[in-house]
């Protein structure tokens, strides 16, 4: 009996930066732009 080497299809980058992005959306508030907040902070 042979087996089926079945391996994961690789993401898209695509893919990868949207689901990257639905995580981070879990944490940052509704109309927040972290970016913004990362900037000010960094020029504090």
């Amino acid at each position: 009996m042979s087996q089926t080497n079945t391996k994961p299809t690789p993401e898209t980058l695509e893919q990868v930066v949207k689901r990257a992005q639905e995580i981070v959306r879990r944490y940052i508030p509704e109309g927040q732009s972290l970016s913004n907040e990362l900037i000010e902070k960094r020029r504090q």
